[in-house]
């Protein structure tokens, strides 16, 4: 597949030089007129260029492309007859475009945003994100108990946004209200409330710092009395489940054992940059007035 799209590709590449030409005066070549609107080689050559993969095949024949003019013909012919009846004057047509500009900015920004933050996450990945093997080695014998018996725990939590919220919700559960019931009625997680509150399953140092703490020495079953607070907000959790599972080998922890480090490390590279930017966060304001 990989090579028959690399192979469409080449042959698109050189049919778009061929059949737009390299000169301005090429691509400026009309292939059609409708009244007094036109079709360039340049107006087909993109529209060919933005066809889904599976239909660029069919048009880098001859047969493909007069068909393709004659479907760009015909949605020009239609064009010219909207704006005869002045529908791009029209007041909602006008405003769907201007949201659509909108978004379409909005998207080139956070395309824009998360390649930059890619970018300087490599870049980190060879300085503060760097692990060398010798740290590997040596988390692996510090914590080897954690590697000859790993645990794996599974959590369910109900997210609230107040403490006197989160209070209440374990007062339901000590009357004997259900976990996953008060989950789907109460948890402002939407991610989780329809599983009953299931987040899946953790090793220990997967956790939140917040969350170790609180699950650790808590039996299956039960819930935590006491409400969590993080960033979210407020969490009453409950251990579903606990097992032990088969030892791990120094050189398979290799990979768990770096995204461990690495996590600390970035947590702790967070916080520090929060102090040297001074940063404010005003979660209030996200309430609905």
């Amino acid at each position: 597949m990989f090579k028959l799209r690399k192979y469409i590709g080449c042959f698109l590449l050189i049919f778009t030089f061929a059949f737009a030409g390299c000169g301005k005066k090429q691509e400026k070549k009309v292939v059609a007129r409708i009244g007094s609107e036109k079709i360039t080689l340049e107006d087909v050559a993109s529209k060919i260029r933005s066809a889904p993969l599976s239909y660029q095949e069919y048009l880098s024949t001859e047969p493909g492309r007069r068909q393709f003019l004659d479907i760009l013909m015909r949605q020009k012919i239609m064009l010219v007859l909207a704006k005869k009846s002045n529908l791009h004057k029209r007041k909602d047509i006008l405003t769907s475009v201007e949201e659509f500009k909108q978004d379409y900015k909005n998207k080139v920004r956070q395309f824009e945003e998360e390649r930059l933050i890619e970018e300087y996450l490599k870049e980190m990945e060879k300085t503060e994100l760097n692990v060398p093997d010798s740290e590997i080695e040596q988390y692996y014998k510090d914590n080897k108990k954690d590697f000859d018996r790993p645990v794996e725990i599974r959590l369910s939590h109900i997210l609230l946004s107040s403490l006197p919220d989160a209070e209440e919700v374990v007062r339901k559960l000590k009357k004997g209200t259900d976990f996953e019931t008060l989950a789907k009625e109460a948890s402002l997680d939407p991610a989780t409330s329809s599983r009953g509150g299931d987040l899946g399953t953790f090793k220990p140092a997967e956790l939140l710092p917040e969350f170790s703490g609180a699950v650790k020495d808590m039996p299956v079953g039960k819930f935590s009395e006491k409400p969590v607070h993080t960033a979210c907000g407020y969490h009453v959790l409950r251990k579903t489940s606990q097992k032990i599972l088969p030892a791990v080998s120094a050189e398979n922890a290799r990979n768990e054992i770096k995204r461990i480090i690495i996590k600390d490390r970035f947590d702790k590279w967070i916080e520090k940059q929060k102090e040297l930017l001074k940063v404010r966060v005003y979660p209030e304001e996200l309430e609905a007035k």
